[in-house]
């Protein structure tokens, strides 16, 4: 089992969980665009960007599994630019 924090909510799961099921377990809604159940994440869109405190860039939600004493960050105005230039 793995602890962590997203959005300042502390979580366990089982190693390999990616952040994206994490947050959703604690009813966080990470945006999606590429992401689909029951097929390998590529996180090609990177739409599901999140931040992780200590880490330069951002990383895909998606296929980014968690690791122990991480604090994840899921809404900024720095992810919603990312975002939006995505989508742009």
């Amino acid at each position: 089992m793995v602890s962590l924090t997203i959005d300042g909510k502390d979580i366990t799961v089982a190693k390999g969980t990616s952040i994206l099921d994490a947050a959703a377990l604690l009813g966080i809604k990470i945006p999606t665009l590429c992401w689909l159940k029951k097929v390998s994440p590529t996180g090609a869109c990177r739409v599901c960007a999140v931040e992780i405190e200590g880490v330069d860039r951002t990383m895909t939600a998606c296929n980014t599994p968690v690791k122990a004493g991480i604090s994840v960050i899921t809404q900024s105005e720095k992810l919603a630019r990312v975002r939006q230039k995505i989508m742009n």
